[in-house]
């Protein structure tokens, strides 16, 4: 019986500890470089990864095959797919792919797919989360007649998330990194 218990406490300690999570630590200079990035406020980003609202249409056009193998309604990849947010003063210019549903007609036989920005910051704010180390930029932008909100959580080992919200499409979020600008 003692065995048992022994046994059944010894299983609860290995469980328990093995569900620990683990907080990522960055160094001095990491933190550093991150605060000089956001403060220069000139950057680009490259996503690898989309991750669209994933409604019924959407969902439909992965159940017939539509979509690449790999791919599913929620999550995207990007890779070997040209894409860029690209931030530098007080502009933003994107060319990012697109993936969901468009609720309002941009303009009558506008072919523009994806999301496509060459345009000023409205509203811009940068918080740094010194818990988790990392940057959020908000702000918005207007592109003809589509007002976008955009966030952008830049953490200190360059890694990057981006959510945008528009006045005529689903939300689509992505999962890239900061690159060298050119």
């Amino acid at each position: 019986m003692i065995r048992k218990i022994r046994y059944l406490l010894l299983c609860s300690i290995v469980f328990l500890t093995a569900c620990a999570t683990t907080k990522t630590t960055y160094s001095e200079e990491e933190i550093d470089a991150l605060h000089n990035l956001v403060a220069s406020n000139s950057f680009k980003i490259v996503s690898d990864q989309a991750y669209p609202l994933a409604t019924a249409s959407l969902n439909k056009l992965s159940n017939i095959g539509l979509l690449i193998p790999g791919d599913n309604a929620s999550r995207i990849s990007l890779r070997n797919r040209y894409n860029f947010l690209s931030i530098s003063g007080d502009s933003i210019s994107a060319e990012l792919p697109y993936y969901g549903e468009q609720r309002l007609s941009r303009t009558y036989g506008s072919f523009d797919k994806g999301i496509a920005l060459n345009t000023l910051l409205d509203e811009y704010n940068a918080v740094y989360n010194e818990k988790e180390n990392y940057y959020e930029l908000r702000f918005n932008a207007d592109q003809d007649v589509e007002n976008y909100k955009i966030r952008i959580d830049i953490f200190a080992n360059n890694q990057t998330y981006i959510n945008i919200t528009s006045t005529h499409r689903t939300t689509i979020a992505y999962r890239g990194k900061v690159v060298p600008s050119e």
